[in-house]
């Protein structure tokens, strides 16, 4: 229900394997802000990430770049992560 109600999924990592809560976002259609620490440069080269960084003020910047996006944006990024996941 948690992700069902999410626009996005954050992930400000320092440092991961691989996270499962970013495929389990994208599973689920939510576009992903991450940082480059999560390991999945997939989600960035596809559109189904946006890129932060683990400071403060770059996440402040990526929430707003998000929040401000045009639905048909978001569609195409909710999109993105489907197909991904399914690859």
């Amino acid at each position: 229900r948690t992700f069902a109600a999410a626009t996005f999924f954050v992930l400000p990592s320092m440092s991961e394997g691989l996270p499962m809560s970013v495929l389990e976002a994208w599973a689920a259609g939510k576009p992903v802000l991450m940082t480059p620490e999560c390991n999945l440069p997939a989600g960035f080269d596809s559109g189904a990430a946006l890129e932060i960084g683990f400071d403060e003020e770059s996440i402040r910047r990526g929430l707003a770049s998000a929040s401000s996006m045009p639905p048909q944006e978001r569609a195409e990024k909710s999109d993105a992560a489907r197909a991904l996941i399914l690859e």
